[in-house]
């Protein structure tokens, strides 16, 4: 187990492509950009369910969630992941589709239709 903290982003990339898991237990958090990219890295995720976490996970889908300050609800999710792979790799399989629609050509291509839509 390794808390890192903050990190540079080459830094950040570097740990979390080694990380067989990886946590953010966050208590308050904005956007929460490094569970996007652990997605992309394609590791399982275990996060709390503060700020903007919950856009990037559908609990049981695409990562596992938890009330955010809840200790042993962290723990067992954690564990799930620890002691069952495959359900870590079916996690990640569903993640790397999900972050492909933060893809910038995705979500202009996106943009681009509703603004057509708009004009019709």
């Amino acid at each position: 187990v390794f808390i890192l903290g903050s990190l540079k982003q080459q830094e950040l990339f570097r740990w979390i492509s080694h990380a067989d898991i990886v946590v953010v237990p966050s208590l308050s958090e904005g956007f929460g950009i490094v569970v996007g990219e652990s997605m992309a890295l394609e590791k399982p995720i275990v996060a709390t369910n503060s700020g903007g976490i919950s856009d990037f996970i559908e609990d049981g889908v695409d990562g596992l969630m938890v009330e955010a300050g809840n200790a042993e609800e962290l723990q067992d999710k954690i564990s799930v992941l620890l002691h069952n792979p495959k359900t870590g790799i079916k996690l990640q399989e569903n993640a790397i589709i999900k972050v492909l629609k933060f893809d910038i050509a995705h979500s202009a291509a996106k943009h681009m239709e509703l603004y057509k839509k708009l004009i019709d």
